[in-house]
């Protein structure tokens, strides 16, 4: 089978190309497609089968071990393996990565690997739930101000108070989503420290969000078009509240929550399973050079995002709640700006 063939590539990449090398991955080969057909006439689908087999066959650091031989504790990316396997001059041998954290590498295998995931699917939809409840906490309170303004003191005051319920209301259900299921002290430290994922753990992770990037990017794609759609919703309420009054401002206004609560619980839920991805393989914002750096970034994230909410809380109980949402787009905005700022900064220091 070609995938069992490729993981063999990938996993002998690290090894020494000798005679006895090319005979123990035909020994391997022959064995792993056996396994892979036994489980096949047991019923298991081909995915199943495949990961199974990948686990029952150990990973580059026993095999090196049988064979006498020394294993890097880095293994070499597919397209490595594959250019090694071909002979390529321009590709070099894997070389061990030294490490600055005084804590020792947490060791990550297959099972391991796929629970951290699957705890992180699981996740998703709670976060992705409190997320977008928190979005449309103000949706009655604003809507409900607008569409009552002009009509009496007692119906503004009635008004706001039944739009201040439901803001209190969905800032509860938002942060017992964000709560729920709380991750465990154990994945917690994942994302925080070093890993040391196996070879069969590290291949299993790359086919898992190879399969998923197209559900992730169409996500984004639909989340991205949502915003743009929510936008000019609000702005379409704006240009006509001129000629029908602030009825249409305040059903505009609660229609574009509406598309960027989904939309944003569309593109929360697929990236913290992504993020579950790139913690085992440790790339993008969990890549070891970023674990390493002593970034302050974290901290000053914590700060920021707690001075916007109390920015906007501020601005909407002091000021105004059709203009408080504005604290938002503009607080991502500068938020984006100190990132690349930070990054730049620390990687310059190296």
């Amino acid at each position: 089978m070609k995938a069992i063939e490729q993981y063999l590539d990938y996993m002998f990449a690290s090894l020494p190309h000798t005679p006895e090398t090319a005979q123990a991955r035909s020994e391997m080969l022959e064995l792993m497609e056996d396994k892979y057909d036994e489980l096949l006439a047991q019923g298991l689908p081909e995915h199943y089968a495949l990961s199974q087999v990948i686990a029952d066959f150990g990973d580059v650091d026993e095999l090196a071990a049988e064979m006498g031989v020394a294993a890097p504790t880095q293994a070499a990316s597919p397209q490595s393996a594959a250019a090694s396997q071909a002979g390529d001059p321009q590709v070099t041998a894997p070389t061990e990565r030294t490490v600055t954290l005084a804590d020792t590498p947490i060791q990550i295998s297959p099972e391991r690997a796929a629970e951290f995931i699957e705890h992180r699917r699981k996740r998703a939809r709670p976060i992705a739930l409190g997320v977008a409840a928190f979005i449309l906490s103000p949706i009655v309170l604003v809507s409900g101000s607008m569409a009552a303004d002009g009509r009496g003191e007692s119906v503004e005051m009635i008004a706001g108070a039944i739009g201040l319920t439901v803001v209190a209301i969905l800032v509860c259900l938002g942060l017992y989503f964000m709560l729920k299921n709380p991750y465990s002290g154990e994945y917690e430290e994942m994302s925080k420290k070093v890993l040391a994922p196996t070879i069969a753990a590290t291949y299993r992770t790359e086919q898992q969000k190879k399969e998923f990037k197209p559900t992730y990017s169409r996500a984004v794609a639909i989340s991205v078009i949502s915003y743009i759609v929510g936008l000019l919703v609000l702005i379409l309420g704006s240009i006509l509240s001129d000629v029908f009054g602030d009825e249409i401002l305040a059903i505009c206004f609660a229609l574009s929550l509406i598309i960027f609560a989904v939309a944003t619980y569309s593109i929360t839920a697929v990236q913290t399973v992504m993020n579950g991805m790139n913690v085992i393989l440790q790339v993008e914002e969990y890549d070891l050079a970023k674990k390493t750096s002593h970034s302050p970034l974290g901290m000053i994230s914590g700060v920021y995002w707690l001075l916007t909410v109390a920015i906007f809380l501020a601005v909407s109980f002091l000021g105004s709640w059709e203009t408080s949402w504005l604290v938002w787009p503009i607080a991502g905005l500068i938020y984006g700006a100190i990132v690349v700022a930070t990054n730049y900064m620390f990687s310059t220091e190296k």
